[in-house]
């Protein structure tokens, strides 16, 4: 919790540096009560793919397209729209009615997620400037988040990078390469 608190105290503060046990004590701490939060959404999603996969029009529609590869995929496609529309009607009327703690839990780790954007940002641009690094690495894990083919796959392999940046030990300032933060 300690960490938790410490990351947001510095919510903005992209200058300076986070040690490595601090860093990943906050990302520790953010993402294991994302998990808490989203786990009733999974179990439900767990629930209606249960009900998407073993529905027969689904079955005979995947069925079909073993055995007739490129023929007919119009078919294939009208019908397996039309059995995803016949479990997922019922599904989110249901929704609302027998499972409002899914939907609250669900809005609160959209906030919780909301809220975290800028202090991870942050927190890991000072981890990056301990390890000696530059904060452009933050540019993946910007690009995760648009929504645009190829820019958010491009993102994801630089945010591996990023991490291994992130995993590194820390480095004096005088063996950085980077120039020193003014004011501290």
């Amino acid at each position: 919790m300690k960490a938790l608190l410490a990351g947001l105290r510095q919510y903005a503060d992209f200058s300076g540096t986070t040690a490595r046990k601090e860093f990943w004590a906050f990302i520790s701490v953010t993402q294991v009560t994302l998990v808490i939060l989203l786990l009733p959404a999974w179990l439900l999603f767990v629930q209606l793919f249960d009900e998407l996969i073993n529905h027969p029009r689904i079955l005979d529609a995947l069925f079909y397209i073993c055995q007739t590869a490129d023929i007919a995929w119009d078919y294939v496609f009208q019908e397996l729209s039309e059995a995803a529309a016949e479990v997922w009607e019922p599904f989110a009327e249901s929704l609302l009615q027998d499972h409002p703690f899914s939907l609250i839990c669900t809005a609160l780790a959209a906030l919780w997620g909301l809220i975290l954007i800028i202090p991870t940002l942050a927190i890991t641009a000072r981890r990056l400037r301990d390890s000696g690094h530059c904060r452009w690495w933050l540019l993946p894990l910007i690009m995760m988040l648009i929504p645009l083919p190829g820019v958010a796959d491009l993102g994801f392999i630089g945010s591996i990078i990023t991490l291994i940046f992130c995993c590194q030990p820390s480095i004096s300032d005088k063996d950085s390469p980077l120039p020193p933060v003014p004011g501290s």
